[in-house]
């Protein structure tokens, strides 16, 4: 993985970005958030806890995509107008995005989740909040493994009292 240049040495690349094969309109700004499944278990009675790794959440984008003083006519109207009819038609699948902030947190494909529209003045802002596309992890279950020994339910326990004593005569011991 190649590091996207910095906003200063290239701010067009920072201002504009591609969502599958459509180049977003208007001025781009991209927010990227990244966060771990941790687990905390406190004891009973006493302070601090103990944590576990269950491994990192999807990162969450959110795109939002800034048009100045709209024209039906103009080149960002028109780019506006297929990115969404091009994404209504690809609900539900990866799309492929490209954008600085999403190279430096290594987000290469995002699923969509919502799309809203406003319009304030002479002003047209679309956001998309869209979650990190990962494929499906291959091992079902929980990530940490109780050692099928120890699993309560797989232990055979015995009676809490211990079994009857024989009978003399099975015992082969002589009657009162």
């Amino acid at each position: 993985m190649s590091t996207p240049p910095s906003p200063s040495a290239n701010p067009d690349e920072w201002d504009s970005g591609y969502l599958a094969d459509l180049t977003l309109p208007g001025l781009v700004e991209v927010e990227v958030e990244t966060s771990n499944d941790i687990e905390k278990k406190k004891a009973k009675g006493g302070k601090g806890a103990t944590t576990t790794y269950q491994g990192p959440h999807p990162a969450s984008v959110k795109i939002t995509c800034t048009m100045h003083d709209l024209i039906e006519g103009t080149q960002d109207f028109g780019k506006a107008a297929n990115l969404l009819a091009a994404l209504r038609e690809r609900r539900g699948k990866a799309l492929a995005f490209s954008h600085p902030m999403a190279a430096l947190f290594g987000v290469k494909e995002i699923s969509i989740e919502k799309i809203r529209g406003k319009k304030t003045g002479r002003e047209l802002v679309i956001s998309i909040d869209a979650s990190e596309f990962t494929e499906e992890s291959k091992t079902k279950g929980s990530a940490t493994k109780t050692e099928k020994g120890l699993e309560p339910r797989n232990q055979v326990l015995g009676p809490d009292i211990p079994d009857p004593p024989a009978t003399p005569a099975a015992s082969g011991a002589a009657l009162p």
